[in-house]
């Protein structure tokens, strides 16, 4: 996977891709441009604490990367029993939780933005990230062409 700053949906710090999450909330806009095709791939490798703790995850894209926002993609609700463990150990991205980690998005607006509910009783979803790669698609050339 690309490992370019601009190709990651959350983290409060260039060189850190990941966050805490525990409230509702919405990433900061990316210009990634029209008609364009990518593998986003959200990851949680924290401890997640909290009642009943769920994170509902979407992209999202706007035309302007201020307002019109509407989601493309959504994952599958994460709970505490999507991060993975070892025998009790702590967290590890290594070994996969049940949901599903990746979505395909093809944009129609210039910016995305990862967007966010968490819900429970003091929920917390630690080392949080959502990672963007675009999908290199094949040259077709016409038939006799060199």
């Amino acid at each position: 996977m690309a490992n370019d700053e601009l190709f990651r949906l959350l983290g409060p710090a260039i060189g850190n891709p990941e966050q805490t999450i525990t409230a509702t909330g919405s990433g900061s806009a990316r210009w990634f441009g029209r008609n364009r095709s990518f593998r986003a791939h959200r990851r949680i490798g924290g401890a997640v604490t909290g009642t009943a703790p769920t994170l509902d995850l979407r992209i999202q894209q706007s035309p302007n990367g201020t307002s019109g926002w509407t989601t493309i993609a959504t994952f599958p609700q994460a709970t505490a029993t999507d991060v993975g463990f070892v025998a009790g150990a702590v967290p590890r991205y290594e070994v996969p939780g049940g949901a599903g980690t990746g979505q395909t998005i093809t944009t129609t607006q210039d910016y995305i933005r990862a967007d966010w509910t968490a819900g429970g009783t003091t929920p917390s979803f630690g080392d949080v990230s959502v990672e963007v790669q675009p999908i290199n698609e094949p040259i077709l050339l016409r038939s006799g062409a060199a």
